[in-house]
């Protein structure tokens, strides 16, 4: 795929993601904010670090034009990526998420549990 082409599939993949959404961050942001727990932002934030530095573009806390509220979207071309970041949350909950996100992204989960980035192959 040209550079050309590879913009505009990613351009395709980041309308999908509300652009009035106050949960919106610019493209590389890791947002933080209150009372959320410290294992959940620095699991999120290893994360995102990992994903940036492999190439692909990622934006945190952001909202869908189909609703629904990503920890971290991740998008390299055509391809996409909804990554969870679970600590307190329930796997029934997670799984519900699948219906809720655009069908052009792929939905992962990671635990904040025992998280080691070194182990976290993206």
């Amino acid at each position: 795929m040209n550079k050309k082409n590879t913009l505009l599939a990613e351009k395709q993949l980041t309308n999908l993601i509300k652009k009035s959404s106050t949960y919106a961050t610019r493209e590389g942001c890791v947002k933080c904010w209150r009372n959320v727990s410290y294992e959940h932002f620095m699991t999120m934030a290893a994360v995102c670090w990992k994903i940036a530095n492999s190439g692909w573009k990622i934006y945190t806390e952001v909202e869908f034009t189909s609703g629904g509220r990503g920890d971290i979207v991740a998008i390299s071309g055509e391809t996409g990526f909804v990554i969870e970041i679970l600590h307190t949350e329930s796997e029934a909950r997670f799984s519900a998420k699948k219906d809720v996100y655009p069908e052009q992204f792929t939905l992962l989960s990671v635990h904040t549990k025992n998280f080691d980035i070194d182990e976290f192959d993206w």
